[in-house]
């Protein structure tokens, strides 16, 4: 669910703003949810290391299916906006806290093929979401995107208090303070980057405190970790090569990713004059391609134990495919876009999950659930900033050329479009190539970064500890394992 809804109004967002306001709000719905997604990503790391996974989880969950609700039965584009940040504080949590399921209780090398399984169907999640919000936008209404989620919450509910084990804390404290500071260091650099060139000019005041309190905030962060026990995001974990290259690698990816999922539907739509649901069908290549990469690259690292190709060549394929895009035109074909797609979707589905593997693999166990959470935290925020980003380069360059373009007009009836003039497809098509030009750009630092990542071994099930565990039910099924130093020294060597 938490997947889906990253991506699910990607498609309903043209009808959305048609209905409750203009093209400027465009980037923050699809932030807003991102934004508390990303911010609060670490605390609940941290939070699940104290209580165990599943209290933090069932209570991300409530969360979840609350805000659901609200986003069902706003009436404004501020109750829509907060609605879906209210989502983003639940997911938060549900996106990090099943991995780290996985991490408590695989090995390194049966983690991989599992690890694989869960990219595989985040991926399919986030990526049927924009044909499935086209089609309930086109069929049902755009207030069914979000309904979907209160049935799917209580059974979800159900079947995690029944399966979820409840086992003791690992750490002893939770760091409040530095995830305030965190959440609130994010918001303003966000909210800078968003409002900057389109609400207010980059050098006005508002945007200059944003910016620079954001640094400043982030500054007072990580100040503020480096004197506590147990810090929300503890920074000697950036001592590690593979902890620190996989972090700014998962930062690129998240960026290219979500910069495909928004910006190729609107693209169909604008330029090509695509329903709802014809645009997010134009992902499913995207989809296939992911599912396929992350099984691909699951079920190999299972067996070879080696992590270290499978990013090299998925952001080499993130690369060409991204180039592909900058070349698309309003009268590139369904087939050749979808071919283009499929190979950046295979490219991601070998990097994603692989580099979330490598962090764990690095990491001590009490640190297991705040490295899984960084891991995802540098992929969400380069999700969110590269979405604002992207979107104040698409409409930067668009209101130069054509002001009126701030109010996307919806043609009526189930197959409706978002259009503009036709004198503005031309600069449209020029703004988008921006986009996809920079996601190139992105994708290639993900692949240098990639290269410098260590060559490691995972240890086969037998060999590694599930180490140090407090669980002494836990601890009886994996008896067989030995000790966490052995299991960093194999998997450090």
């Amino acid at each position: 669910m938490a997947a889906l809804d990253q991506t699910v109004v990607a498609t309903a967002l043209p009808r959305v703003t048609a209905e409750l306001g203009g093209l400027t709000s465009y980037t923050w719905l699809a932030i807003a949810y991102l934004l508390t997604a990303t911010a609060f990503t670490p605390l609940y790391g941290r939070l699940s290391d104290h209580f165990g996974r599943r209290a933090p989880y069932l209570v991300a969950l409530t969360i979840f299916v609350i805000g659901s609700a609200a986003a069902t039965g706003a009436r404004t584009m501020g109750e829509l906006i907060g609605a879906r940040a209210f989502q983003g504080l639940g997911a938060a949590g549900l996106l990090t806290l099943a991995v780290a399921v996985i991490g408590d209780e695989l090995s390194p090398r049966e983690r991989a093929r599992y690890q694989g399984l869960f990219g595989g169907i985040f991926a399919l999640a986030s990526l049927l979401g924009p044909p499935l919000g086209g089609l309930l936008t086109d069929y049902a209404g755009w207030r069914w995107v979000f309904a979907i989620n209160l049935p799917l919450g209580i059974v979800t509910a159900a079947l995690l208090w029944r399966a979820l084990p409840d086992a003791r804390a690992l750490s002893a404290r939770v760091d409040y303070v530095g995830g305030l500071l965190l959440v609130a260091s994010v918001s303003c650099l966000l909210l800078g980057v968003v409002w900057g060139g389109v609400e207010r000019p980059w050098g006005s005041p508002m945007i200059v405190v944003l910016l620079g309190g954001g640094v400043a905030l982030g500054m007072a962060f990580i100040v503020y970790e480096r004197s506590v026990a147990a810090p929300v995001l503890p920074l000697r974990l950036f001592r590690d090569r593979t902890f620190a290259l996989s972090c700014g690698a998962g930062f690129c990816v998240g960026a290219c990713m979500f910069a495909a999922i928004y910006f190729v539907p609107l693209f169909r739509q604008v330029a090509q004059h695509a329903g709802a649901a014809q645009a997010g069908q134009s992902l499913l290549s995207l989809t296939v391609g992911l599912v396929l990469g992350a099984a691909l690259s699951g079920r190999l690292i299972s067996r070879t134990g080696q992590l270290r190709p499978f990013p090299i060549a998925g952001t080499a394929l993130m690369t060409v495919g991204f180039v592909l895009l900058h070349g698309v035109t309003a009268g590139t074909s369904a087939g050749v876009l979808a071919a283009d797609l499929g190979l950046l979707g295979l490219g991601i589905g070998l990097v994603m999950q692989v580099l979330v593997l490598a962090v764990q693999n690095s990491v001590a166990r009490p640190d297991l659930g705040a490295a899984t959470s960084a891991a995802g935290f540098f992929r969400s925020i380069g999700g969110t900033l590269g979405t604002s980003a992207l979107g104040a380069v698409l409409l930067n360059r668009l209101l130069a050329q054509v002001p009126s373009a701030s109010s996307l007009t919806l043609r009526p009836g189930p197959g409706a479009t978002a259009t503009l003039p036709d004198a503005a497809i031309g600069p449209f098509v020029a703004a988008m190539h921006d986009v996809f030009l920079v996601g190139a750009l992105l994708a290639g630092v993900a692949f240098v970064l990639t290269l410098a990542l260590p060559a490691r071994h995972l240890a086969e099930p037998g060999e590694t500890a599930g180490s140090d565990r407090q669980d002494t039910r836990r601890e009886s099924r994996h008896s067989g394992r030995i000790d966490e130093t052995l299991d960093r020294h194999i998997t450090n060597s």
